[in-house]
């Protein structure tokens, strides 16, 4: 299979169709397999989802955010690519035991469970777990038509909907609560789930809240002026917060949550917000990419100093400067979104570039899968397979997210280009 692209490459319905069948191939021969083989816990039900560098099993617990994250990802391969009876098995048995076990009521979920899910060991303390459970299930109902967690589902938004707003909810694992800070990472995923859970709760429920933190993110956490940056954290007024926190540049919340917006703002021809939405990823592009090795820069700080980092890969903390799998695979299916939006043949240069370097440099030849984490100049740090929040999600999304890019522009009518 063609794995490296010439990058005078020139954005055609030939080149679209090159790149999809690349895209489907990496994603079914090279990242999937191990999942699809590996996640069904056919014992308690639920999924497996940790996983040292050989694919055998490194914890046993289950964890909200991989469990819902696994059940969105099974059932977007089972939609588009692969309608067979073991991702079937997949999706029913990760929806049985997260609504069995994870659910808490009045709209709240555990956080982890035991492997059988009767110990509960972290109640409801993560707000993102709450979107991702809410993700899931609309996806399932969707790929399923087994519209039995309506109410589920419903009253999971209400109680979303209610603590995103309040800026004084602590119950924000795995981030740490700090009064007077908005927090730019509830409102991204707000946006993706909400682009899914719409079909499911209606248009006249979800998109007013959908667009509110689309603007949100847009108009709120990115400034403008002499303080132009898409920041993860602002003062409750939109300005810049003290301290290290205040000054902080997420590059793959950044990648992700522009790429969210962009696929809102296309459905309703949105120009002035797709606009926006390119003239901060140019910005973010600029900043977080490597000129000397390539990639993209896990954390950056605004002012120039050197990000604070506190996460740990196997007591190992990240440095800034590392390049991390998740970040890169975000901004993958971005460029290439953007390519085919455009078709701006230096936006496909773009993507093309950062093409070659992810299969270069992440694609793990020997395991499957990518390497997790890199260092600066390309050389492996990391290679857990699954953790706590790692599983079948970042990584297959953003490549199954490449392929249907392409594999739709390369049936695209030509009175249909943007």
């Amino acid at each position: 299979m063609e794995r490296y692209f010439d990058e005078d490459l020139c954005l055609s319905k030939e080149s679209a169709s090159r790149l999809a069948r690349f895209y489907r191939w990496h994603l079914q021969q090279e990242i999937m397999p191990h999942w699809k083989a590996l996640s069904l816990d056919t014992v308690y039900g639920g999924y497996e989802t940790n996983f040292n560098e050989n694919w055998e099993r490194a914890d046993n617990t289950k964890n909200l955010w991989a469990q819902a994250r696994d059940l969105i990802m099974f059932s977007l391969m089972y939609e588009h690519l692969e309608p067979d009876q073991q991702y079937l098995d997949l999706i029913v048995s990760g929806r049985d035991f997260l609504t069995q076990y994870f659910y808490r009521g009045n709209g709240l979920w555990n956080y982890r469970v035991s492997n059988d899910g009767k110990t509960v060991l972290e109640g409801p303390i993560s707000l993102l777990g709450d979107m991702f459970a809410l993700a899931a299930l609309a996806r399932y109902v969707l790929v399923t038509d087994d519209s039995r967690d309506m109410p589920l589902i419903r009253e999971t938004y209400d109680s979303v909907e209610k603590r995103l707003k309040d800026p004084d909810y602590p119950n924000i694992m795995p981030h740490v609560w700090v009064p007077g800070l908005e927090r730019h990472s509830h409102y991204m995923l707000m946006v993706n789930v909400l682009d899914t859970a719409e079909e499911v709760l209606g248009y006249d429920l979800a998109h007013p809240l959908l667009m509110e933190c689309v603007d949100k993110i847009l108009y709120f956490f990115c400034g403008s002026g002499r303080d132009p940056y898409l920041l993860e954290y602002r003062a409750l007024d939109g300005s810049m917060a003290a301290g290290p926190m205040g000054h902080l540049i997420n590059p793959g919340h950044i990648f992700e949550s522009m790429w969210f917006c962009l696929r809102v703002c296309l459905k309703g021809q949105d120009k002035r917000r797709i606009q926006r939405i390119l003239e901060i990823t140019d910005r973010v592009f600029d900043m977080s990419v490597d000129r000397e090795y390539g990639g993209f820069f896990h954390l950056l700080d605004c002012t120039g100093r050197t990000a604070f980092v506190k996460a740990d890969i196997r007591n190992r903390q990240l440095n800034w400067n590392d390049k991390v799998d998740w970040v890169n695979a975000e901004a993958l299916y971005l460029l290439a979104l953007i390519a085919v939006t455009t078709e701006n043949p230096m936006d496909f240069l773009r993507f093309l570039r950062h093409h070659n370097y992810c299969q270069k440099h992440f694609c793990d030849a020997e395991h499957g899968d990518w390497i997790t984490t890199l260092s600066q100049d390309g050389k492996p740090i990391a290679n857990m397979k699954g953790t706590k929040h790692r599983c079948a999600f970042h990584l297959p999304r953003a490549v199954l997210d490449t392929y249907l890019a392409f594999e739709t522009f390369s049936h695209r009518k030509s009175e249909e280009t943007l």
